[in-house]
């Protein structure tokens, strides 16, 4: 089974996609760890690329199963960017911290 982090920690895939950043300015930090860096999850074109990326990566190593993780969102960055924060507005949602101690993080219906 193939691993990776998604949304969060995602700060070498920005480097090459900045436009795909929720936060920009985190996302410039150094390489190669920055938990800060999200990817945001409003625009559309981050879909695609992440399907085809996916496709790519089950292809190469033969995979039948892809985790993505999900978590270790830095959900300041969430709560701060006008992208998110308009999503949530028109969807009821909101970007909460749902166990401190594991640092998992959801958006859930308010």
């Amino acid at each position: 089974m193939l691993e990776t982090n998604m949304p969060g920690r995602t700060n070498a895939l920005l480097q090459m996609f900045p436009d795909f950043s929720a936060c920009p300015s985190l996302s410039t930090a150094s390489y190669p760890v920055q938990e800060e860096s999200v990817i945001d999850p409003t625009l559309d074109e981050v879909y695609p690329f992440l399907f085809n990326w996916a496709q790519d990566m089950t292809t190469q190593f033969g995979a039948q199963l892809l985790h993505l993780g999900a978590d270790n969102v830095d959900i300041s960055c969430w709560n701060t960017s006008k992208n998110v924060i308009a999503f949530q507005q028109a969807h009821a949602a909101q970007c909460k911290d749902t166990n401190t101690n594991t640092n998992k993080h959801t958006v859930t219906p308010q």
